[in-house]
C-alpha cells in the first residue's frame, strides 16, 4: 500500500482500518498503511469490521487477507481459572500472538491459600521505555479486577520474577498493540497456604521451625511475613537459622533490601536484636523473655532461596539476670555451651559464698570473639567485679580466646557479666568457683 507522510497508527493516506465489532462505530483496533505486513489481529467477539480507504493520489498493489474463527478461550475476557493449580498463555502460543488484543484472566484458589504465579516462558515486544511498558505487556494485580493494586507490569523478553497474591485471587491482563508481535508467554499458577507467609503467625511451644515462603524455591518479591514465637513462662527463646540465603544489599550494615529482623518481644515496637541480610548465616539469637518477634521482608527486585529457622525454649538459668549462685562450690557457663552462644545477650551471675570466705573463680574453657581492640574488649566479653552488683570495683574484663587467670574476690561476693553483641559468636566459656577461707590479718 501507499507509504503515508504520517505512517501507522495514524495513516494520513491509503489505509486499512479495523474495528472490533459489526460496524464503523465499533472500537478501533488498528489502522495500517505502507508495506509492512501487520500480522494477525483478533476480535473480542464474533464480528470484525474492516475498511479500505484510498485517496486521490498514489496507488499501490493493495492487500490480500484471510480470516479464521478461533476459540474464544484463547483470549478470554475475565475468564475465571479456579482450583489449586492451572496454566494460561497468550493466544496461539508458542506461535506469535495477534496484534491489538486484550485478554484477561482471574485466578482464584481456595480459601486459606494465596496465588503463586510463575512465568515459564516470556517473549513480548521490547518497549521503547521498558520501565513503564508502553507497548505489548502483561499487567498483574493483587485482586479480582482492574482496580486492584498492581503487583507488576511486564514487557520485553526477560523472564519475570515469581508473583504472589495477598489473598485468594489474582487478576492477569495481556494487551498487545498494533505494531510488533512476539512469541508470548506461558505461565502456571498454584495455591500456597496463607500460613507460609503469615501477617502475624504465632508459634507456640518448647520448639518449632519455620521458613521463608516457598523454600527451597526462591521466595517471591514484595512480601512481608511476621512470626511471634512464644515459649512457656520461665523460659527464653533461642532462635537458630539453619540456612540463610537472601539478597546482598548495597549497604549490608543497614540491610536496605530483602532482610530478616528479630525483636526482643511480641510486637514490631520491641527492642531490635538483629537485622540481617545477604548469605552469611547469623549466629543464634536469644530473647530476654518468653517472646520473640521475627519479620521477613522482600522488596520488588532480586530474590533468593531464603532461610530456614528453628527455635527452642531455654531456661532462664542459662542466661540469668543477676542469677544467684550460692554455696562453697559451683559452676556456670555461657548460654548454649559448648555450642555457640547466641548474639545480643547479656547474662549476669552473683556468686555468694559463706561468711569469712572469699570467691575463687577459674575459667576452665574460654573462647569468645576476638575484638578489634582487645585491650578494651569492645565486642563479646566477660566482666568480673569484686562485689554483688555492677557498681562494685572491677577485677578484670576478658575477650578473645586466651584463658583468663584465676581471680579472687576481697569479700564473699563476686559479680560476673557476659555480654555478646549482634555480630560474631563463638563456643563461649565454662567457669567454676569455690569458697576459700579468709585468713585472719
Amino acid at each position: 500500500m501507499e507509504k503515508c507522510a504520517i505512517p501507522s497508527p495514524i495513516c494520513s493516506c491509503d489505509h486499512v482500518e479495523i474495528r472490533d465489532g459489526p460496524n464503523g462505530n465499533s472500537p478501533k483496533l488498528a489502522t495500517y498503511c505502507g508495506e509492512e505486513n501487520p500480522g494477525a489481529i483478533m476480535s473480542s467477539g464474533r464480528f470484525l469490521w474492516v475498511e479500505f480507504d484510498s485517496d486521490l493520489f498514489s496507488n499501490a498493489q493493495g492487500f490480500s487477507a484471510t480470516y479464521t474463527a478461533v476459540d474464544a478461550n484463547e483470549c478470554p475476557r475475565g475468564k475465571i481459572l479456579s482450583g489449586t493449580n492451572g496454566s494460561l498463555s497468550t493466544p496461539r502460543y508458542p506461535s506469535r500472538y495477534p496484534n491489538s488484543v486484550k485478554c484477561t484472566w482471574i485466578i482464584q484458589v481456595p480459601e486459606g491459600f494465596q496465588v503463586r504465579l510463575r512465568f515459564d516462558s516470556f517473549r513480548l515486544e521490547t518497549c521503547t521505555v521498558p520501565s513503564v511498558c508502553t507497548c505489548d505487556h502483561v499487567q498483574v494485580r493483587d485482586g479480582r479486577d482492574e482496580n486492584s493494586q498492581s503487583l507488576a507490569k511486564l514487557c520485553g523478553d526477560h523472564l519475570p520474577i515469581i508473583l504472589r497474591s495477598s489473598g485468594q485471587t489474582l487478576w492477569v491482563e495481556f494487551e498487545s498493540d498494533s505494531l510488533t508481535r512476539g512469541q508470548g508467554f506461558s505461565a502456571t499458577f498454584n495455591g500456597v497456604p496463607v500460613d507460609e507467609c503469615p501477617t502475624r503467625g504465632v508459634l507456640q511451644g518448647t520448639n518449632g521451625s519455620f521458613s521463608s515462603p516457598e523454600y527451597p524455591l526462591n521466595y517471591p518479591d514484595s512480601v512481608t511475613c511476621t512470626w511471634i514465637i512464644e515459649v512457656p513462662e520461665g523460659y527464653q527463646v533461642q532462635l537458630t537459622f539453619n540456612t540463610f540465603e537472601l539478597e546482598d544489599c548495597a549497604i549490608s550494615a543497614i540491610c536496605t533490601c530483602d532482610h530478616v529482623e528479630v525483636r526482643d518481644g511480641q510486637t514490631e515496637n520491641s527492642p531490635s536484636i538483629k537485622k540481617h541480610c545477604g548469605n552469611e548465616k547469623p549466629a543464634p539469637l536469644q530473647s530476654s523473655g518468653r517472646y520473640m518477634w521475627v519479620e521477613f521482608d522482600s522488596d520488588s527486585k532480586t530474590n533468593e532461596k531464603g532461610f530456614t529457622a528453628s527455635f527452642v525454649a531455654v531456661s532462664n538459668s542459662d542466661c540469668p539476670n543477676n542469677g544467684l549462685l550460692e554455696g562453697k562450690v559451683g559452676n556456670f557457663s555461657s548460654p548454649g555451651y559448648p555450642k555457640q552462644y547466641p548474639n545480643s545477650v547479656t547474662c549476669t551471675w552473683v556468686i555468694e559464698v559463706p561468711e569469712n570466705h572469699l570467691v575463687e573463680l577459674t575459667f576452665d574453657d574460654f573462647e569468645l570473639e576476638d575484638c578489634f581492640i582487645s585491650s578494651i574488649c569492645t565486642c563479646d566479653h566477660v566482666e568480673v567485679r569484686d562485689g554483688k552488683d555492677k557498681s562494685a570495683s572491677e577485677l578484670d574484663e576478658f575477650c578473645g580466646d586466651d584463658k583468663p587467670p584465676t581471680l579472687i574476690s576481697t569479700g564473699r561476693y563476686m559479680w560476673v557479666e557476659f555480654e555478646a553483641d549482634s555480630r560474631t559468636s563463638r563456643k563461649g566459656f565454662h567457669a567454676t568457683y569455690k569458697a576459700v577461707i579468709l585468713l585472719p590479718p
